[in-house]
């Protein structure tokens, strides 16, 4: 059965790739006269005024199929043009061109095919009857005392049992007003091994917790400047039921000011780069805000230190 699968979305694939090189061959929109920019631009405001009226066709996920498949088109138009350009008058500028359209539109279908299944986990499976032992670990190096102090404190208000929740700060610091915070706290405190940034720093901890939570199945890794919400650990055992599941990162929210025109908030990606990833099983840790299986991190040899994130 498996064979025929294969064969299948193999033919499938060259029926999609011979269609694809007929529309682009025949009919390249450089060559569809008054296409542009007059004609381009009318579709263009058409299509703004339906998403400004009509808002829900704009969240939808087939206006984005189809918007993604009509700048696929128009990119790969784009690029044959640049190559016959490149062979007609081949010299550095146009060679430089035709490599960096190309390189642009496959980025941009790779993004296409990373988003057309999207998959947005917005309810939580229910947590176990027996609630696993979780570990929560705050990598800090230098952060302000005031910072680290509130992500203790909202760790520490966490709805989830005392008795099957362990909270290590790890400091690469050494610094002694940290571990009076941990003694305060009635936390843990690890003295970090001071190499391999941040994941030397959570290595050491994994290492840590052997010894002082030896029963913890999963562990929260929470940076040290980001405050959780007290439902986080509730909401998130339940996925780790399935033995598939490594790990699951959350969504983050940043508080900037008002009207910020910059979207430092991020939600392009949480809200919709994500998701998109999550529906083909390719959604990607962001190491704070993730609660990792720790037998699925061990299995691969801990957190890998081959660059500072």
């Amino acid at each position: 059965m498996r064979v025929f699968e294969v064969i299948g979305a193999l033919v499938l694939f060259a029926v999609v790739l011979l269609i694809d090189a007929v529309l682009v061959l025949f009919f390249n929109t450089f060559v569809w006269p008054y296409f542009w920019p007059t004609t381009a631009f009318l579709i263009l405001t058409v299509v703004c005024a339906i998403v400004i009226w009509f808002p829900e066709f704009g969240y939808s996920i087939w206006m984005l199929r189809v918007v993604g498949l009509l700048l696929i088109f128009v990119g790969q138009s784009y690029v044959v043009d640049s190559f016959q350009l490149a062979v007609r008058q081949p010299n550095v500028l146009t060679i430089a061109h035709l490599i960096g359209i190309t390189g642009m539109v496959v980025m941009l279908m790779i993004n296409y095919v990373n988003q057309i299944r999207p998959r947005n986990n917005i309810v939580p499976p229910p947590p176990p009857a027996n609630l696993p032992v979780v570990a929560a670990v705050v990598p800090t190096y230098g952060e302000p005392y005031e910072v680290l102090e509130r992500t203790v404190a909202s760790i520490k208000r966490l709805d989830y049992p005392l008795d099957r929740l362990c909270i290590v700060i790890s400091d690469d610091g050494h610094r002694d007003e940290i571990r009076a915070m941990a003694e305060r706290f009635q936390v843990h405190y690890n003295p970090g091994p001071k190499k391999d940034a941040k994941a030397g720093n959570l290595n050491s901890a994994l290492a840590f917790l052997e010894e002082v939570c030896p029963q913890a199945s999963l562990v929260l890794t929470q940076d040290a400047d980001e405050v959780v919400h007290p439902s986080l650990l509730k909401q998130l055992v339940g996925y780790f039921n399935n033995p598939k599941i490594a790990f699951v990162q959350t969504p983050k929210e940043v508080v900037v000011p008002k009207g910020d025109p910059f979207g430092t908030r991020d939600r392009m990606f949480y809200d919709n780069m994500q998701v998109g990833r999550n529906g083909g099983g390719a959604a990607f840790a962001c190491g704070s805000g993730v609660v990792w299986r720790i037998d699925a991190v061990q299995s691969i040899g801990g957190f890998s230190t081959w660059n500072i994130v």
